[in-house]
């Protein structure tokens, strides 16, 4: 994957103004980044972005794809610190995958 240029983020998702209300949840989610994979954690999360609880490097500006129930995102990470990203959609997430993505998985 690779990094998407600054400007190419909307000024309003980089400075943190949201448009869109985000809900807290605690969704379990596969992200690959640069042909890695882990395991990471949705904390809070809307149509157009999310905020991620993750271990290992992350670096601001890198492509990564967010895995659960059937859905793939491709995302942007807009910021980052030791644990946490926030991530931009550059696609938002329609009403069918939104709630794919929020359904409870069942073994």
């Amino acid at each position: 994957m690779s990094s998407v240029p600054l400007s190419a983020i909307p000024p309003a998702i980089a400075h943190e103004r949201r448009r869109t209300r985000r809900i807290e949840v605690m969704l379990p989610v596969e992200i690959e980044m640069n042909g890695e994979r882990r395991v990471a954690r949705i904390t809070e999360m809307s149509r157009a972005g999310a905020r991620l609880t993750l271990r290992g490097p992350t670096t601001t500006n890198s492509v990564l794809t967010i895995r659960r129930n059937g859905v793939e995102l491709q995302a942007v990470i807009v910021w980052a610190d030791d644990t946490q990203a926030g991530v931009w959609f550059p696609q938002p997430m329609d009403e069918g995958s939104f709630l794919q993505l929020r359904k409870r998985v069942v073994s």
